[in-house]
């Protein structure tokens, strides 16, 4: 075969190359790599689920503690227990003479003076509005 015709049958083969190049789907990777790492991935994943699933059945029937709970401190809201709420009154929380938080309560829910401040205007407004309340319903009784 002469040299310029065997350039011709190389340069038509790299064009029918190319053209079948052009037709292969464009998600389609010739990695044997990622070919051999899909099943190892899938065989992890199932692992990992299967792993779960048995903590979370452990966990449901009792085998195991559960996680330990970690409030954020910089959340604006305090996790109290709800046994706590039940017991309070608002003389547990509030001075009846001067409208201020008690220490108690204070030290419980960690309040910065700036929080417990908030917190002493809210109710000094939410009293002063109930004592309007209860001074208008005695004014119309008696009317």
């Amino acid at each position: 075969m002469a040299p310029q015709g065997r350039a011709e049958t190389q340069l038509s083969n790299a064009s029918a190359e190319i053209d079948a190049l052009q037709n292969v789907p464009a998600n389609w990777n010739p990695s044997w790599r990622e070919s051999t790492n899909r099943p190892k991935a899938a065989e992890r994943a199932a692992l990992n689920s299967q792993t779960r699933l048995t903590t979370l059945d452990a966990q449901r029937a009792g085998k195991t503690p559960p996680a330990l709970y970690h409030w954020d401190d910089q959340s604006p809201y305090a996790r109290i227990p709800k046994q706590l709420v039940k017991q309070l009154s608002l003389d547990a929380i509030i001075n009846p003479s001067d409208k201020k938080l008690e220490p108690l309560p204070k030290y419980l829910l960690q309040m910065s003076e700036a929080e417990s401040d908030q917190v002493e205007s809210a109710i000094q407004h939410l009293l002063s509005s109930i004592y309007d309340a209860q001074d208008k319903k005695t004014a119309l009784s008696r009317a």
